[in-house]
């Protein structure tokens, strides 16, 4: 069965289960980086809105042998374990003053999503842009959001420079800063438990620091949170090599003259194009910070 057969085969079955009281809508999205995705959303008579449940993951698990009762039988326990339970109103959503506090930031790359910026507010910075979505909740182990569109904006009565404002102050809030040694990441992922941070190396190992939010979501954002690149790289002494992993987390390496940053920027390349998902990348770029200045540069 081909991807496009899937959807509908998968669309008009979650529809049949779900029965005459519920509409099944089948979704085609651009995600970050141009990224193509497939989703359905679930509403109830009446309903105007519910959370997207994304279909691409699903077609692999087909692939590999799940029936198509199967897969409905999970995206209706996803719709009924959380879907339903996000308090998401259309009516809510459109007023400023109840969305506002779970408006947050997230970095992009700008010359990747060029087109779609064209349609969101958004802030240079770097080779990337950093935009606002509104902070819905959790399906299953993905993080529901809505990306803040200008039409959005427009509907709030709210400047630019308010939303972001707005969105800066809240987003230490709402996903506080999370860093960690690699070597600490690593022990907690064999171990299966959270570790203290160990800050040591050894002699000849090239330090290595992660930077994400407790939620691990959106998390290289938090190198612009006030204070943490700063604070971070006083505490070492160092100036820092930044390199985007992915949307998701960034890695802080000492600036030292052994270590060259065009070794780093291939090092970034090769692990995006063999380790990381299109829609996750951030940058093939490595960033520099400097203590004595604060300024980050390419």
């Amino acid at each position: 069965m081909t991807y496009e057969k899937f959807l509908t085969v998968i669309t008009q079955s979650v529809q049949q289960a779900m029965g005459q009281e519920y509409r099944v809508l089948l979704h085609h999205v651009l995600k970050n980086n141009a990224t193509p995705m497939d989703g359905i959303s679930i509403l109830k008579i009446g309903e105007k809105a519910s959370p997207t449940i994304y279909l691409n993951e699903f077609y692999k698990e087909w692939e590999k042998g799940k029936s198509i009762l199967e897969i409905t039988d999970k995206i209706q326990r996803i719709y009924q374990t959380h879907c339903r339970k996000m308090e998401f109103r259309i009516e809510e959503f459109k007023n400023y003053e109840k969305i506002k506090g779970k408006l947050a930031i997230k970095l992009i790359n700008y010359h990747e999503n060029n087109t779609m910026l064209q349609e969101i507010p958004f802030k240079r910075f770097l080779d990337l842009a950093v935009v606002c979505y509104v902070l819905i909740g959790k399906i299953e182990s993905n993080t529901a959001s809505i990306l803040v569109r200008q039409e959005y904006r427009k509907i709030w009565k709210v400047s630019e420079e308010e939303l972001f404002l707005q969105a800066f102050e809240n987003t230490p809030k709402l996903l506080p800063p999370e860093l960690k040694s690699m070597n600490t990441l690593i022990q907690e992922a064999l171990s299966g438990q959270e570790l203290e941070d160990e800050k040591e190396y050894q002699e000849g190992e090239i330090p290595m620091y992660v930077l994400t939010n407790v939620m691990r979501f959106n998390g290289a954002a938090a190198m612009l949170y006030p204070g943490v690149i700063s604070n971070f790289a006083r505490w070492l002494g160092k100036d820092l090599y930044i390199l985007p992993s992915s949307v998701h987390e960034v890695i802080l390496i000492p600036l030292v003259s052994d270590i060259e940053k065009h070794v780093l920027e291939q090092m970034v390349r090769e692990v995006n194009q063999e380790e990381v998902e299109q829609m996750e990348q951030l940058s093939n770029e490595v960033y520099c910070y400097f203590r004595e200045n604060g300024e980050f540069t390419l």
